[in-house]
């Protein structure tokens, strides 16, 4: 991994711009707007062009989201088009930085800086941008080992040693005070989702967990069981039928068939990745 301590000023100014544009800007004046584009050009390198430049690729990415906000789609659809929104503004601005900004553009640290799970830690500007570096080469990582038709028992061997090595690169850059608040609040993060999605109570997540938790009980006593393996693949799907049947009567049908539309989902997208 690349040092990160020249990366991009610019990558610093567009996080900043953005920020800054999100808010409403009709009690700026002329004067005020000119003295944070000075300030861009002193801190940063960005000139004035490339500054409202960026400001319009902002509204642009604010606009779209709030146009993709109102349609009401599924919340899968809605993240995937929000993404590419995204990336659509950090190519842009990538296109209208000089050669010597572009070499240390890192639209992916940026980005990935942006996620409460960095953000939330107020950390310098620099450090962010290292966590988000270290975040967005994990999540890469792990896409590559998930779309990489490994087998399911050295998937889960490659998807732990590239956790491991991913925990220790961030608790070496946070030292422990900060590494405790970042995994602590990463570990609650399945819960948001679920809570986000399909609306479960804390009790209804804990019930869930522990039928998660019976179920790879279940499933690791087949697997180390002497049945054939053919066997093994039916008891396996008999016991994640049973999981399912239970969360379907400590859910109301609402929620249940929310959640059950998002795991066909992802398993039709898991067999389109097979097959292409």
């Amino acid at each position: 991994m690349k040092p990160l301590k020249t990366t991009l000023t610019i990558a610093a100014m567009s996080l900043f711009i953005y920020s800054a544009s999100a808010q409403p800007r009709s009690s700026e004046t002329a004067a005020s707007s000119a003295a944070q584009r000075a300030e861009m050009v002193k801190e940063f390198g960005i000139t004035d062009q490339q500054a409202m430049y960026i400001q319009k690729f902002s509204w642009i990415r604010s606009h779209k989201i709030d146009s993709l906000s109102r349609l009401g789609l599924p919340t899968a659809e809605f993240q995937e088009k929000r993404d590419q929104a995204t990336d659509e503004y950090y190519a842009c601005i990538g296109e209208i930085l000089t050669p010597a900004q572009r070499s240390q553009y890192n639209p992916e640290a940026l980005k990935a800086a942006r996620d409460e799970e960095i953000k939330r830690l107020n950390l310098p500007f620099q450090d962010a941008l290292r966590l988000g570096e270290l975040k967005a080469g994990y999540d890469r990582q792990v896409k590559e080992i998930r779309s990489s038709g490994l087998k399911s028992t050295p998937r889960k061997e490659k998807l732990e040693e590239a956790e491991v090595e991913y925990i220790k690169n961030v608790r070496n850059l946070l030292g422990n005070e900060k590494f405790a608040d970042w995994q602590k609040y990463r570990n609650a993060r399945l819960e948001r989702i679920f809570m986000a999605q399909y609306g479960f109570t804390r009790q209804q997540f804990q019930k869930y967990q522990e039928l998660e938790n019976w179920q790879a009980i279940e499933i690791l006593k087949i697997r180390n069981s002497s049945h054939s393996q053919e066997e093994k693949r039916q008891m396996i799907l008999a016991v994640k039928s049973r999981k399912t049947e239970m969360l379907r009567k400590e859910l109301p049908a609402e929620q249940f068939n929310r959640w059950m539309e998002a795991q066909n989902s992802a398993k039709a997208k898991r067999q389109t990745t097979k097959i292409d």
